[in-house]
């Protein structure tokens, strides 16, 4: 990445603890004071989910484009912590391009996710000399713009943080996972069956997800999703159990369905006999070549 020399003081203030991407060679321009040319602007993330620790991609977009190189910075804010980045808009451009990490802490998060929120906070008008050899950015110098007074910002948008997200495919599969509430007391087994044909290898592993696969040379036709509350003591759950069913598309598409199995579910004790009827059907999926169909159930 760049490490652009600066003429200024390189320094931004905020409240309570920030933290910026170490590898924006941008980050930590001076925004100017008292602005008094407001700019509106619109941030398209490449998702509105992402893991702990992720980088996230997004698009920030101005009405018209300025005179000069601009610098816009965009933070990510969660009540504990700030992350901040900053990215260069080309002269006429109206669009530019970054990465930010939405959530930059250690250690993960509980079944119910964490929300950041996205927005543009400010833009500094520069111009950037670039060094005698222009594929070496390392002697790029970045100037601010002389009275310079631009502000701008853009709408906040909400970003979702799980641990754990499910792959995107580059075969054109289908991947799941499934995440529930009250982990590890409560131990949920994961199950497909392609319905006339047979069943997937069930996802039996006791640890904190469950995942499972449609391979794109499966059989077309309908799969029928289900879990098991594996449980060797009690016959019926004592609590409602929370449960998230992720799954990616080979399109780059990650989302989620979400339920909830009632307290006195029947839960399963691992005979083979007890199995059919502790399976409790969520979804169900619709495959036809590499495109996939998700309903809830």
């Amino acid at each position: 990445m760049k490490n652009y020399k600066y003429i200024l003081s390189l320094s931004i203030i905020l409240a309570g603890f920030t933290s910026c991407d170490e590898d924006n060679e941008l980050n930590n321009v001076v925004l100017p004071d008292a602005p008094s040319v407001n700019v509106t602007a619109t941030l398209t993330p490449a998702s509105t989910i992402t893991t702990v620790g992720s980088d996230l991609n997004f698009d920030i977009t101005v009405p018209q484009s300025f005179s000069s190189d601009a610098i816009i910075q965009v933070d990510s804010k969660s009540p504990a912590v700030i992350t901040t980045t900053q990215v260069r808009l080309e002269d006429n451009a109206t669009t530019g391009s970054g990465s930010i990490t939405a959530l930059d802490v250690n250690g993960g998060v509980g079944y119910i996710p964490q929300t950041v929120t996205l927005a543009a906070s400010g833009v500094r008008l520069v111009t950037i000399d670039e060094g005698e050899d222009v594929d070496d950015e390392d002697d790029d110098i970045i100037t601010p713009i002389a009275n310079d007074n631009t502000a701008l910002s853009s709408e906040p948008i909400n970003i979702t943080i799980y641990n754990e997200l499910p792959p995107v495919s580059a075969d054109g599969n289908m991947n799941l996972l499934v995440d529930w509430s009250g982990a590890p007391s409560n131990d949920l087994d994961f199950s497909g069956e392609l319905i006339g044909l047979g069943s997937l290898t069930p996802s039996q592993t006791g640890s904190r997800y469950e995942r499972l696969a449609i391979a794109s040379n499966f059989p077309d036709g309908e799969f029928v999703f289900s879990v098991q509350v594996f449980n060797t003591v009690d016959t019926q759950t004592t609590e409602a159990i929370e449960y998230t069913l992720f799954y990616s598309l080979p399109d780059g598409t990650v989302a989620f369905l979400t339920g909830t199995l009632p307290a006195g579910s029947e839960t399963w004790d691992g005979s083979d006999g007890d199995f059919a009827s502790a399976s409790i059907a969520i979804a169900s999926v619709i495959k036809d070549g590499t495109t996939y169909t998700v309903t809830s159930l």
